[in-house]
């Protein structure tokens, strides 16, 4: 008699195990959080609490996410798609696939990457590593742009920050075998050059690097760049406007995919335009800031690191 009993228990068990795991499959999931801001709240299917949204979690069928005035929150659909709340209200997760804009890319291939930027970044981690980076340069002149990027466009800027409001610098481009291609002094901290009418080779690796013209010794680290061949730049810049047919030149997510593919193909360049776009149009967001930061470290180009983690703090 115990035994029958004993196997009943078991059965009643086993039947509530499936079906538990039968109501977990009937949630569907519909989106994942990629960023949010301010103070977004979620409430599950079948709770009456509302918790604060983690970047990365998912909603499932029958949950709602709420925001507030000034709230902020980015996600991305199932397949990939992408879609931005700033307006006020209560939205249940079936209510925001009808949302989904039908012209919009899929952006399935760029997920992984717009996950880990947004998602993985941390302030506290690019502290220390900051720290660990200002401590070696020491007396250099600070710059804004890649340590290394291809380019599509002849026209660049390079820029850099004042030595002082006195300072005059030396601007060069040098190639492989160190020899200038181009030299100009100015006082201003920033240089625009075109340089279509340099002949530079295709590939071939260049550096341009500012020196002090007022403090001797003083001078910026090498800033590498290199030319796509034309049937590459015309390759890159078609698959570019395929995809922008469906992004939203207003959706600061939308950018963050441009930023997968611009990185995908070494356009380290383009992506400073990139997200600085996306800190005008969702300022706040502390994912975005954080993922800028990393970049901007991971780049070289450390003092514009440290200004945006000081106005981050």
């Amino acid at each position: 008699m115990k035994l029958l009993k004993h196997k009943n228990l078991l059965i009643v068990l086993f039947l509530q195990i499936i079906l538990s795991s039968q109501a977990v499959l009937a949630q569907d999931y519909l989106f994942k959080i990629i960023a949010a801001s301010g103070k977004c709240t979620v409430q599950k299917s079948g709770k009456s609490d509302w918790e604060k949204i983690k970047t990365g979690a998912r909603l499932m069928t029958g949950d709602v996410i709420k925001l507030n005035d000034g709230d902020y929150a980015g996600l991305v659909s199932n397949n990939g798609k992408s879609l931005e709340l700033k307006k006020a209200g209560s939205y249940n997760a079936e209510s925001l696939v009808k949302m989904l804009a039908s012209g919009k890319s899929n952006i399935q291939k760029f997920t992984e990457y717009v996950l880990t930027a947004s998602v993985n970044k941390k302030s506290s981690d690019n502290m220390k590593t900051l720290g660990a980076v200002v401590r070696g340069k020491a007396e250099q002149i600070e710059t804004l742009f890649p340590k290394m990027t291809h380019l599509m466009s002849y026209t660049i800027e390079a820029k850099w920050f004042p030595e002082s409001s006195q300072s005059s610098y030396l601007f060069k481009i040098v190639n492989e075998q160190d020899r200038a291609v181009f030299m100009k002094e100015t006082r201003d901290t920033s240089f625009k050059v075109d340089l279509s009418g340099f002949n530079l080779e295709k590939e071939g690796k260049y550096k341009w690097v500012v020196e002090s013209l007022s403090k001797q010794a003083s001078c910026s680290d090498s800033n590498y760049f290199s030319l796509y061949p034309d049937n590459r730049t015309n390759q890159i810049k078609d698959s570019l406007a395929e995809l922008q047919k469906g992004l939203e030149e207003g959706s600061a997510l939308d950018r963050l995919v441009k930023i997968a593919f611009f990185q995908g193909n070494n356009l380290n360049y383009d992506i400073i335009n990139e997200y600085e776009e996306i800190l005008k149009l969702a300022p706040g967001v502390e994912e975005y800031a954080d993922a800028y930061v990393a970049f901007l470290l991971e780049n070289g180009m450390t003092k514009k690191a440290e200004v945006l983690l000081k106005k981050t703090k």
